[in-house]
């Protein structure tokens, strides 16, 4: 089963996040074709496809921007896992990605108190 990441951005501080993040996503070996890069915020919808998906668009709702565009756009994948632009990822973090059981209709990495920030080592 396929995996797709989605990061949610703004134009505000886009160009300070999305290449930090980016950069570590690469060096954990995340093939940047599955990568689709959602910044809000914009007047006009546009798409860069770069090595990796990058879609302009007039709204910006934090971090549901990503979740919203994928809806109304019908982008598909098996699984979405989503990314805000203030994380980056540790050089592991394809294999730990890859090595998820994907049985279920959502996997959280915590349970609570919240199903979108997660910390760890």
């Amino acid at each position: 089963m396929k995996i797709k990441i989605c990061i949610s951005t703004c134009k505000d501080y886009s160009s300070q996040t999305i290449p930090l993040l980016l950069s570590t996503l690469e060096k954990s070996n995340v093939n940047l074709q599955d990568v689709y890069v959602f910044e809000g915020g914009h007047n006009k919808e546009e798409m860069q496809d770069k090595v990796y998906k990058h879609f302009f668009v007039p709204h910006n709702s934090f971090d549901f921007t990503s979740l919203i565009e994928i809806t109304e756009k019908h982008i598909e994948s098996d699984y979405w896992l989503l990314l805000h632009d203030t994380c980056k990822v540790g050089e592991n973090f394809n294999e730990k990605l890859n090595s998820v059981a994907l049985d279920k209709d959502k996997i959280s990495l915590i349970p609570h108190p919240t199903l979108n920030i997660v910390t760890g080592k």
